[in-house]
């Protein structure tokens, strides 16, 4: 195996160096200490198992996202991301306020204008018969749907908001002029939106509703819409870049999609099993713990790792092999407990359409010969992704 200096007691979930050899050091971090003490970042618990991961996300009484849920600590002064850093009761009363704009019933509202932004985007390259996915559609494709079919908002204001999600998740530890930046922002949509007509939609929940009998207070929305455009956006871009190349580099996997219809319907969530978009979400201990035999003192930062426990054997049997008959597949990439992603049938319905358009390119393979490279940060995705594929007959180049 081979030898990363990045495992022992000084694990970065930052470094570059996990980049293309992230599961080989995830799995051998798995089994050989399963719960690590890392000494980076001021220090925190990283746990790889999955039942270890389950008990502390569902436990917010001794575990709060109080103190911070990023994977390493971001200098935001006093903005939190609400509602992934609040915890009951005031986080059920805020997930009562933004639920119903992500709820199932909402998805066949959404879904024909998802479907048109999609095939809109694929057809720019379709006739071409090669694209880079990275650029051309994944990083392209979630910022349009949240801001077109969930916010409402004009695509232009795109430009701004992409330099900010860039930092957050790829430099955490710079970040804090891009949040403030960002809460800045939302102060101008949110002012903007006060001249306009009342639509049914989670910005006017957010500019008009209440929290526990009161009015959203400015600094909550900043907050709020913030962390929705972050988790719309940036997990889904991680999301199908590396659907895209499990598809690619597949093929096989790619034709038994396309002539099995149970398979395919099961294959969002094992594909989000198999490569989770946000590695993990931190906690902090509320009281002292014991964990795997490891003592956890009150005050200790726990990193749940959803990625490794997504590939816990002991739950999930051969877990570096796609199975699309997985019973139950309780992969942990949406978390649990009460703070489970409140977007989960959105981004449901968004791979479910991505899926359908990758499977529609003939012979799509890996465009390059050159190895594809990874950035590691919160997430884990293909910094590029060049594809090809048989264009449609009769296209022109």
């Amino acid at each position: 195996m081979t030898t990363i200096p990045a495992i022992g007691n000084h694990f970065d979930p930052m470094s570059p160096e996990l980049g293309a050899d992230f599961w080989p050091t995830i799995t051998s971090i798995q089994q050989t200490c399963p719960v690590l003490r890392s000494e980076a970042y001021g220090g925190y618990w990283l746990l790889t198992r999955y039942e270890d991961v389950w008990n502390v996300v569902r436990d917010w009484e001794s575990f709060t996202s109080t103190e911070g849920v990023a994977g390493i600590p971001i200098n935001k002064s006093d903005f939190r991301f609400i509602p992934i850093e609040v915890d009951p009761p005031y986080h059920r009363a805020v997930r009562k306020l933004l639920n119903p704009y992500f709820a199932p019933q909402r998805m066949p509202g959404y879904e024909p204008a998802i479907r048109r932004i999609a095939a809109g985007l694929v057809d720019r390259f379709r006739a071409a018969g090669r694209c880079e996915f990275v650029e051309d559609f994944a990083q392209r494709f979630p910022a349009q749907v949240f801001f077109e079919v969930v916010l409402d908002l004009p695509t232009a204001e795109l430009e701004r908001v992409e330099p900010w999600l860039h930092a957050i998740i790829w430099e955490p530890n710079t970040a804090g002029p891009a949040v403030a930046d960002f809460g800045a922002w939302t102060q101008e949509i949110f002012d903007r939106r006060r001249r306009e007509p009342r639509r049914d939609d989670v910005l006017d929940a957010m500019l008009f509703g209440e929290v526990d009998g009161r009015a959203v207070t400015d600094h909550e929305r900043a907050c709020m819409l913030t962390v929705l455009i972050i988790g719309g956006i940036e997990t889904g871009a991680t999301a199908y870049a590396n659907l895209a190349y499990q598809l690619a580099t597949r093929p096989d996997v790619a034709g038994l999609l396309r002539r099995d219809a149970a398979a395919r319907a099961n294959a969002p969530d094992e594909f989000l099993r198999f490569e989770a978009p946000a590695l993990g979400l931190a906690r902090s201990a509320t009281r002292d713990v014991e964990i795997g035999g490891h003592h956890i003192r009150k005050g200790d930062r726990v990193l749940c790792y959803y990625g490794a426990a997504n590939r816990d054997p002991e739950e999930f049997p051969e877990p570096e092999r796609l199975d699309f008959t997985r019973p139950g597949n309780r992969h942990l990439s949406f978390g649990a407990g009460p703070h489970r992603c409140i977007g989960s049938h959105l981004a449901r319905l968004e791979f479910t359409v991505v899926l359908d358009e990758l499977l529609s390119l003939p012979g799509l393979r890996l465009g390059t010969d050159q190895p594809i490279g990874y950035r590691v940060g919160l997430h884990r995705a293909p910094a590029a992704l060049p594809l090809a594929f048989t264009p449609e007959a009769g296209s022109s180049i």
